[in-house]
């Protein structure tokens, strides 16, 4: 395990990380897996769209729509769970 440092245990984690794909707590002296600085790693997949406002107009979010994006021959064959 010394090839994990920094994250070698869950006490390692941060605070949202340190529980299961059910949303269990884990105890802290559980090997963090995987080890090391990947285990830190955090991505949520989260974007912002910002219209840049003109003058002095401040800038408007724009909202994503994320539903229906998916082509329906990808949908029917190429993402089909068999």
């Amino acid at each position: 395990m010394s090839d994990c440092d920094p994250i070698i245990k869950v006490e390692d984690l941060w605070q949202n990380q340190k529980v299961n794909v059910n949303g269990q707590p884990l105890a802290d002296n559980l090997p963090a897996i995987p080890c090391g600085l990947v285990a830190k790693s955090f991505f949520n997949d989260t974007f912002e769209l910002w219209e840049k406002g003109k003058n002095d107009d401040p800038d408007v979010m724009k909202t994503i729509i994320d539903t229906n994006i998916a082509w329906t021959s990808d949908i029917t064959y190429k993402f089909n769970n068999i």
